[in-house]
């Protein structure tokens, strides 16, 4: 189970990273092939390509999420941070 798992999340991961240009290809290639009707490829282009573009988005925002996590929880000093203490510093 833990395999099929990981596997599942490369190959989401590895669909990530196709271009739009690599999507048509394929899918044209299909089409070509007979595996997909020449019709359904450009709709099956847009389909794959918007869903891509929204879990490029949902991966971003949980990263930044995630990173911004970890340097709170290291309590790393940020820029505004210091910026405020630089501040109470001069004021004294």
């Amino acid at each position: 189970m833990k395999d099929i798992i990981k596997k599942s999340i490369l190959l989401g991961m590895g669909l990530l990273s196709y271009t739009d240009k690599e999507i048509e290809k394929a899918i044209h290639a299909l089409e070509k092939s007979k595996h997909i009707k020449a019709g359904e490829g450009e709709e099956l282009i847009k389909d794959i390509a918007g869903q891509i573009k929204k879990k490029r988005r949902e991966t971003t925002a949980f990263i930044n999420k995630q990173a911004l996590k970890a340097v709170r929880e290291a309590r790393v000093a940020t820029q505004k941070g210091l910026s405020q203490l630089e501040k109470k510093l001069s004021k004294k």
